[in-house]
């Protein structure tokens, strides 16, 4: 990208970045009919196969569009109880009021801290649960960190929802959510597993990064720039930076 087109991806992206918080605090007022006017899903019919399964569901998605509104699947699947899995805030205070804003819409948070001891024990009780995982944050350097190209750059990648899934049978399906216009969002549902144990390891993983980068490339503005993907790479690996002259 040219610098001229790096500064209007800046400005787009801030401008994006206003509305998602806006529509954090929205998510307050908004109704359950509002919600599902402005947030739709294209394809919800193929979840269905699951259900008859009775298989719960892994929906992994990254931090663009409007990932926080997808909570609002639960407007729209009877048999399962719908879980975002999510970081606490430090502020104790505001970390009540996003799990608040969260709960809004007909869905329950679990820490991701806990994530791993919860889901486990509603596999055991057969309880009915989608768990969404917003899946492209940056863990920390280990030595046994899993490594891939992600936008050109080896970077470590969370395998924590490809583990569970493989583990515990849970489909595994990516979510696309697109923004049509301010305010109005819809999701396409692309399945990644029906049968994880079948899976090839790492397999999950990979596929969920394809389309992210997919869907980032189509349009950079719509991804949260802003959460620092790359700040845990490792040193050794790091690129070379070679920003583009004005007219290249």
């Amino acid at each position: 990208m040219t610098k001229k087109e790096i500064a209007l991806l800046e400005k787009n992206n801030y401008k994006h970045m206003t509305d998602i918080f806006l529509e954090m605090a929205k998510s307050l007022l908004i109704s359950k009919k509002d919600m599902m006017h402005r947030f739709k899903f294209n394809n919800i019919k193929a979840l269905t196969p699951f259900e008859k399964k009775d298989q719960n569901i892994i929906i992994m998605c990254a931090h663009y569009a409007s990932w926080e509104w997808m909570l609002s699947l639960g407007y729209h699947v009877k048999n399962y109880t719908g879980y975002g899995v999510y970081t606490p805030v430090t502020n104790k205070y505001f970390d009540r009021l996003v799990k608040k804003i969260r709960k809004k819409h007909n869905a329950e948070v679990i820490s991701r801290y806990k994530a791993i001891n919860t889901i486990k024990e509603h596999s055991k009780k057969k309880h009915k649960a989608i768990y969404g995982f917003a899946s492209d944050q940056s863990p920390q350097i280990k030595p046994s960190s899993f490594y891939l190209k992600f936008l050109g750059i080896n970077t470590p990648v969370f395998l924590g929802a490809e583990k569970l899934a493989k583990e515990l049978d849970l489909a595994v399906v990516f979510a696309e959510i697109t923004r049509v216009k301010r305010g109005y969002y819809e999701t396409t549902f692309k399945v990644v597993s029906a049968n994880p144990k079948e899976t090839e390891d790492y397999q999950i993983t990979k596929t969920f990064f394809n389309l992210v980068e997919k869907q980032i490339y189509k349009d950079p503005s719509q991804y949260l720039w802003s959460h620092n993907r790359f700040k845990n790479i490792d040193p050794m690996i790091r690129p070379k930076w070679n920003y583009p002259s004005q007219d290249n």
